[in-house]
């Protein structure tokens, strides 16, 4: 998991034992005694500063932490497509691609979308959309979360009340990519579906969750030929975040 705030850990040295190896005689009075080699040249040792309890002690449970506002963001891994009609066979964008150095491997529209819509370019294009502001928490911390959900996970969002971090911030929402989903018709032309899910907390222990998703069309992706790859892409990632503006405008709740 990435995060953009570091959690300092104090630590306290232990001061060093001193040397008993000579007694003071008394008439030469003695303030403190030192090992007989360092006496000269380094001056006394300060006493040692009271260790505070929370260091000797068992950690406690964390509680709510009322000054910090956060959003948890996962990308998401799961890609599908559907072809309807003539020229439906996922083999035919294979086919045209092979031309541009991918070897002599088939590439699927599925993986298309994996390359050009990647866990990385899906954070790289929600920072860019400013998401805490658009999903009403203006300012918070945005904690990119480099591990998946899994497909159970996902699927019981719905009944799942507890936080899927272990971050205690009263100001708190999760969001969730869903699903990348290509659909092509004969009748009505090609479009992108991006799913969303957002759990908000800030309101009490349980989520306010707002599930949707959206579509917009397309008209480069896939490419027909390698070059067209390059524009290909944009439109892919362009079209995926028209699909997030338009669940905040139309699913949030």
């Amino acid at each position: 998991m990435k995060r953009f705030a570091v959690v300092a850990l104090a630590t306290f040295a232990a001061c060093p034992a001193f040397a008993q190896d000579t007694e003071p005689t008394t008439d030469t009075p003695v303030e403190t005694a030192v090992a007989p080699d360092s006496a000269a040249a380094t001056p006394a040792a300060e006493p040692a500063l009271p260790v505070p309890a929370a260091a000797t002690t068992a950690a406690e449970p964390a509680l709510p932490d009322p000054d910090r506002c956060e959003l948890h963001v996962w990308a998401s891994d799961q890609y599908e497509s559907v072809s309807m009609g003539l020229l439906s066979s996922f083999g035919l964008v294979g086919a045209l691609l092979d031309q541009a150095g991918r070897g002599k491997e088939k590439v699927t529209i599925k993986d298309l979308m994996a390359e050009y819509l990647d866990p990385a370019t899906q954070f790289a294009t929600l920072e860019t959309l400013d998401p805490a502001a658009k999903l009403g928490m203006p300012g918070a911390e945005i904690v990119w979360h480099d591990d998946m959900l899994t497909l159970a996970q996902r699927k019981n969002i719905k009944k799942n009340k507890r936080r899927l971090s272990d971050s205690q911030a009263s100001c708190y929402g999760e969001l969730i990519n869903g699903v990348v989903f290509y659909h092509r018709a004969a009748m009505h032309g090609s479009n992108l579906f991006g799913g969303f899910i957002y759990r908000d907390f800030s309101d009490s222990n349980e989520p306010r969750v707002s599930i949707g998703k959206v579509k917009n069309p397309l008209e480069s992706f896939p490419p027909d030929k390698p070059e067209d790859e390059a524009e290909a892409k944009t439109e892919l990632v362009d079209a995926w975040a028209k699909d997030f503006n338009e669940f905040i405008q139309k699913k949030l709740k």
